[in-house]
């Protein structure tokens, strides 16, 4: 089931930017493709969530960090 915002989705589609930070959803916190685009919804900073992004010629990569580590969320303990 879709939660996200169609406005959203439709400026993404239509402007197709490499990178979308985004905090629309706060209950659904992650990394997503959309064509070409990454989007990046760390969620709630206060349950220990921020996010990295690297950007290059290439493309947008972006990670979910755990703020009590610093390491990546997969990582983290």
């Amino acid at each position: 089931r879709h939660a996200g915002s169609k406005a959203i989705r439709e400026y993404i589609e239509r402007e197709r930017p490499r990178l979308v930070l985004t905090g629309h959803i706060h209950e659904s916190p992650g990394i997503d493709q959309l064509g070409g685009t990454t989007i990046l919804n760390p969620g709630p900073f206060f349950e220990g969530n921020y996010g990295e992004v690297d950007l290059a010629e290439e493309g947008a990569t972006a990670k979910m960090v755990d703020v009590a580590t610093g390491r990546p969320r997969s990582e983290a303990s």
